[in-house]
């Protein structure tokens, strides 16, 4: 199995970047898929849609992650459904999320 690059998704709603340190995903030979970056939202909704996981970089069943939010002594929650959706949920202040924390197997 060929490593892919990193993937670059397209943040929705109101989700952008943090400047030097995009959202990011990439699979590696042995199926594992490792996230990284951070992205924020001004005014955030919980569980409105971050970005989407191309196919082939999806798990096999909806996935929850506990992730840091920089700049808050918070944490929030990530999903990821098996479509790809990745979601945000439990936000506080300006909705950051690092996804540095997030890997899963497709297997």
């Amino acid at each position: 199995v060929v490593v892919a690059d990193w993937q670059s998704p397209t943040l929705q709603n109101t989700w952008t970047n943090v400047a030097g340190n995009e959202v990011q995903y990439k699979r590696l030979p042995d199926g594992t898929i490792i996230l990284r970056g951070r992205a924020t939202d001004a005014s955030p909704v919980n569980g409105a849609l971050v970005f989407t996981l191309s196919a082939g970089y999806r798990p096999p069943r909806a996935m929850e992650f506990i992730v840091s939010q920089p700049g808050f002594a918070n944490w929030c929650k990530v999903l990821i459904a098996t479509n790809g959706q990745v979601t945000a949920t439990d936000l506080a202040g300006n909705g950051s999320a690092a996804f540095d924390q997030i890997h899963f197997s497709i297997f």
